[in-house]
């Protein structure tokens, strides 16, 4: 079959840049392949951007919950959820505890900004930092009624609930 028998019944092929026939890279339908590939790009890029913001805001509310935890856990005490966490503070300290809160917040940043190109990792920082956006308003809400619950405190500061936590260094 001639070269433009092959062109007219596959339009998809381009003439041979150097041999074989090939998907449009050069000739024609070049133009095409070339626009799909900048604004598949493009999207690429904006979507990197987003993962970017996303996670700068994440490890920044992070940062704040870290601060947060250690201003309340060398006063009174509190209660902390997360039960890893809390046998890191019991068993590590403060220091222990900024460490596993900063590994943790450099780990999940760190897989997902080079993860940032792919749907996936958009998805899952969105994720982070609606989790991270729900803690923060927690805190903010906390922050706001400790006056009112400073009998409270104490009280869970004397009975020592296994979930509290003190920190001593």
């Amino acid at each position: 079959m001639a070269v433009a028998d092959r062109l007219i019944a596959n339009p998809g092929l381009t003439a041979p840049c150097g041999g074989a026939f090939t998907a449009p890279a050069c000739g024609v339908g070049a133009a095409d392949a070339t626009a799909r590939g900048a604004g598949a790009h493009r999207l690429e890029m904006l979507r990197a951007r987003r993962i970017t913001l996303l996670l700068i805001a994440m490890t920044l509310m992070g940062l704040s919950d870290l601060l947060c935890t250690l201003a309340y856990m060398r006063m009174s005490g509190m209660v902390e959820m997360n039960p890893l966490a809390r046998w890191v503070a019991n068993e590590g300290g403060a220091s222990g505890l900024v460490a596993f809160k900063l590994s943790t917040i450099g780990v999940s940043a760190g897989i997902l900004f080079a993860l940032r190109r792919r749907p996936i990792a958009e998805r899952c920082a969105w994720i982070g930092a609606a989790a991270m956006l729900a803690l923060t308003a927690h805190w903010v809400h906390f922050n706001a009624h400790v006056p009112g619950m400073t009998t409270l405190m104490h009280e869970l500061a004397a009975a020592s609930p296994p979930e509290w936590v003190r920190l001593r260094d």
